[in-house]
């Protein structure tokens, strides 16, 4: 994954770039990029106000790029609460969720120095070092087991 990353990384770097280099013209391009996002984000507003007006939350759930995974984590607390289980979405989405997003987009540092590999989080961000690792190890066999308890009160209805 820290290769993917450290890819996006470069990309954007030659893109910024690029548009500062009177050698590249991005007017056709943009207006191109322009268009696809104004469709898309009609499309999925579309989408939205279907579901809204229909009453179909359910369909409007399958639809990964709208319901995202911050709405997945506020859709989890509403039932955690509606089953009177302790609401642990809000951990969930700092142990899990902005833990995986960050690492995402870490990079791959070598340190020459002690020849130590390490991922790291923006200059000022977190270092995926093995303690780190070790406490998100933990964490998502915590939640697992809370996932496991959630299904289980759920079936058990």
């Amino acid at each position: 994954m820290h290769e993917t990353s450290s890819l996006d990384l470069q990309m954007l770097d030659i893109i910024s770039k690029a548009l500062n280099s009177p050698k590249v013209n991005f007017d056709e391009l943009a207006v191109k990029i322009y268009d696809d996002l104004n469709n898309l984000y009609k499309e999925k507003n579309d989408l939205v106000n279907e579901c809204r007006d229909k009453g179909k939350f359910k369909n409007l759930t399958k639809d990964q790029f709208v319901f995202s995974a911050d709405y997945k984590i506020r859709t989890l607390g509403q039932i955690l609460n509606s089953i009177k289980i302790d609401d642990y979405s809000e951990e969930y989405k700092e142990e899990i969720n902005s833990i995986r997003n960050k690492f995402a987009h870490a990079v791959l540092i070598h340190d020459n120095a002690t020849g130590r590999d390490y991922f790291k989080y923006k200059e000022e961000g977190i270092t995926f070092d093995e303690e780190l690792c070790k406490k998100i190890r933990k964490d998502i066999i915590k939640h697992k087991k809370n996932f496991d308890d959630t299904i289980r009160v759920l079936e058990a209805e």
